[in-house]
């Protein structure tokens, strides 16, 4: 169905929570990218569409989010590939490596409320990457990230709610908070679970529509994949999945391969 809406207008709203379009439009806050400085990026790719960030975990396999592949699962991999070792999607200086296999996590369920429960996937390429200045491996994590960690966020998202993806890879900072105070500063109908990161700055700093599946790091290790919130950089924290809680989950994939 003409590669199913083009898949969902390239996941726009993507699981973001609801939002309240009386409130303004505001800048996000991040700042762009320099060259080579956040080598594990990439770009989830439909033909020449950005649909999801994404983090290159090993050299055939590559960390998002079950709800950016679970959006994919009617789709045939031959027009899904991973972009890597560019901050410019405009140009074509990066390079795209075919989809051999996309697996998201088996609890995962697509949900009209704010949960964001089991929120991971794997890609597993055709090919292994070359490694080279502009194009590295994140580490995973060894232990839980802890509450006043910074930590820092990058991706192609808007950069002012309502308005297009951003064609330059962004960057914000951001500090854990713990997941007690990030209850306590959500709305009712939003879950905040064990398995969850949550980051908050202020008002007008977080992710937003575009950002998805990319990668939350501490001291070169990824700690979270961007799952949801209240969009966009709107005063409530940014909800990342835990990747040190579906440790057994992604190893279970990588080794497998």
């Amino acid at each position: 169905m003409i590669l199913k809406l083009l898949i969902l207008s390239l996941l726009a709203a993507s699981t973001f929570g609801q939002e309240d379009d009386s409130v303004e439009d505001r800048l996000l806050g991040a700042r762009p990218a320099e060259n080579g400085e956040f080598p594990y990026q990439a770009s989830l790719r439909v033909g020449t569409g950005h649909i999801c960030g994404a983090a290159l975990i090993g050299k055939k396999h590559v960390l998002t989010a079950a709800h950016c592949l679970y959006a994919l699962r009617d789709i045939d991999t031959e027009y899904v590939s991973v972009l890597v070792g560019t901050n410019d999607l405009r140009l074509k200086d990066g390079t795209a490596y075919a989809v051999r296999k996309m697996t998201y996590h088996p609890g995962y369920v697509e949900k009209k409320s704010p949960d964001w429960m089991y929120d991971v996937g794997v890609i597993e390429l055709k090919d292994e990457v070359k490694l080279t200045d502009r194009v590295g491996i994140v580490k995973l994590p060894t232990e839980a990230p802890k509450p006043g960690s910074t930590a820092i966020v990058t991706g192609w998202g808007a950069t002012k709610a309502k308005s297009p993806t951003s064609p330059i890879l962004q960057k914000l900072n951001l500090r854990v908070i713990s997941l007690d105070k990030c209850r306590r500063s959500m709305p009712s109908y939003a879950r905040v679970h064990q398995s969850h990161v949550c980051t908050y700055v202020g008002t007008g700093l977080g992710s937003c529509s575009g950002d998805s599946g990319g990668p939350l790091v501490s001291n070169g290790v990824i700690i979270g994949i961007v799952s949801g919130g209240i969009p966009c950089a709107r005063g409530y924290p940014d909800v990342f999945t835990s990747v040190y809680d579906y440790l057994p989950y992604i190893n279970s994939i990588v080794t497998k391969a």
